[in-house]
């Protein structure tokens, strides 16, 4: 009988090393994935700053995907957690492009927020809340 999503998720937040595999979502070690290598939905590493913390995805790719990821969130909550365009991020270069990613969405979400007519202020939240998790990154992967 295969484990479930949440069991895997859990499992992988708790780094047991058990549970490892569930129907469509599993885990290597420090990295859980969605159908396969092909998209990674989170990587708990140690940062420059010397802090663990998870990169978590910020990509989409199916609604199943979408369902993995919000298992694996649920079970992360209350860790130190970043959204990245690239969770393998490796070399400086690639935490770089990164934040470049980040400030593009962040830039897209402020130009939202002057055309919106109802939701302009949410869309403003949300661009603050992202603007001070792009400031905590930087300062765990640049300093």
């Amino acid at each position: 009988m295969a484990n479930t999503h949440q069991q895997v998720a859990d499992n992988w937040s708790r780094k047991t090393g058990r549970c490892t595999r569930g129907f469509n979502m599993y885990y290597n070690d420090n990295i859980i994935l969605s159908y396969g290598e092909h998209f990674p939905i989170a990587r708990r590493i140690v940062a420059p700053s010397g802090k663990e913390v998870i990169l978590f995805t910020s990509r989409s790719y199916s609604v199943s995907t979408a369902k993995h990821k919000s298992i694996v969130w649920r079970a992360i909550m209350g860790e130190t957690i970043f959204h990245v365009d690239n969770v393998l991020a490796k070399t400086p270069e690639e935490h770089e492009h990164n934040v470049h990613i980040a400030r593009a969405e962040i830039k897209a979400l402020r130009e939202k927020a002057k055309r919106a007519r109802k939701y302009g202020t949410l869309l403003n939240e949300q661009a603050d809340k992202a603007e001070k998790e792009l400031t905590q990154y930087i300062n765990h992967f640049f300093y």
